[in-house]
């Protein structure tokens, strides 16, 4: 199953369709104060779709993260986990 998202530039562009194998879109190269209108629906291939939701309207807000911010390590907490021995 994926989702169908239809999205636009409010008041400058036409909707375009695109698909999302997840609960997430990313606008692409989008630029502060735009607002999108967005709409969504479940589609498991070609011939079943849900329907389109109503259209929500979000504003760009977009954040590049500092340059000086290193990279965080994850590192385990579970050391008791039992290893397995090939036979």
């Amino acid at each position: 199953m994926s989702y169908d998202v239809r999205s636009r530039i409010s008041g400058i562009t036409e909707f375009h369709t695109s698909s999302v194998s997840s609960n997430r879109w990313d606008a692409q190269w989008t630029q502060e104060g735009w607002v999108y209108d967005v709409q969504v629906r479940a589609s498991a291939g070609n011939a079943l779709k849900g329907r389109w939701t109503a259209i929500e309207s979000a504003k760009s807000t977009p954040k590049t993260p500092p340059t000086h911010t290193p990279p965080y390590t994850l590192t385990s907490l579970h050391t008791d986990l039992p290893t397995h021995s090939p036979p």
